[in-house]
């Protein structure tokens, strides 16, 4: 299964994973909302002639260029509790389903398993930005440039 595992304490939002992916990959997105929602986005519309991997989409959630620290920080650890999942195929989405312990949340919940400190720390957004997700978007901007 090609994919990526992210810690969700990490992403503020769903447009913030929509935003890191199209840069990340040019490749056009469907964003799932989970099973039952009924609500899907597509995302960008540049082909991409690979799929990008795991490390792919890792370090287009970030905005640095340290993969180290990339991935000592999003992926899952001992603490993570929950988790967005990532993947660029639907084959694979079934899959996950059936080995994957937990329950399927909508893309638009992801605020509230988000963990605002561990996400400004790691973004670099201080305590003067009041709008931490267009803080985090406006670096993965920056970084892209």
């Amino acid at each position: 299964i090609d994919g990526a595992v992210i810690d969700a304490a990490y992403i503020v939002s769903r447009l913030h994973v929509a935003v890191a992916l199209h840069g990340g990959s040019g490749t056009p997105l469907t964003l799932e909302a989970g099973e039952g929602t009924g609500s899907s986005s597509e995302v960008g519309a540049a082909k991409r002639k690979q799929t990008p991997s795991a490390r792919d989409v890792f370090a287009a959630l970030s905005h640095t260029r340290n993969l180290d620290r990339v991935l000592e920080r999003l992926a899952c650890s001992k603490t993570t509790t929950s988790v967005v999942i990532v993947l660029y195929s639907q084959q694979h989405a079934a899959t996950v389903v059936g080995f994957v312990h937990g329950e399927p949340h909508a893309l638009t919940d992801l605020r509230k398993y988000c963990n605002e400190g561990m996400a400004r720390e790691f973004y670099s957004v201080g305590d003067s930005e009041s709008d931490l997700e267009a803080a985090v978007i406006g670096r993965l901007a920056i970084s892209d440039a």
